[in-house]
């Protein structure tokens, strides 16, 4: 998967949290420091890898179809147009 957006050294990436080697990580912050997309890219390029990773809401109502087409968004702001997905 190539990465078409630079990545900065402002928002936050999830190698720190997975260094430690831990069965389950928990990124818990407030809105805005990037957590949701870096962790679809991780799990994106896992996923390309065979392995599966689950993502928790804090709410039920925060899984909705606005919720997920975001998470595709703002994957596909990550990846080349080759590697773009689409809901369905």
């Amino acid at each position: 998967m190539a990465i078409t957006r630079q990545r900065d050294n402002i928002h936050w990436t999830c190698n720190n949290l997975l260094s430690y080697n831990k069965t389950f990580n928990f990124a818990v912050s407030g809105r805005g420091p990037g957590k949701t997309t870096d962790t679809l890219r991780y799990m994106m390029n896992q996923h390309k890898k065979g392995y599966m990773m689950v993502l928790l809401k804090r709410q039920i109502v925060d899984v909705n179809e606005t919720t997920i087409s975001d998470f595709c968004n703002a994957y596909n702001v990550l990846v080349s147009d080759d590697d773009k997905i689409n809901l369905v």
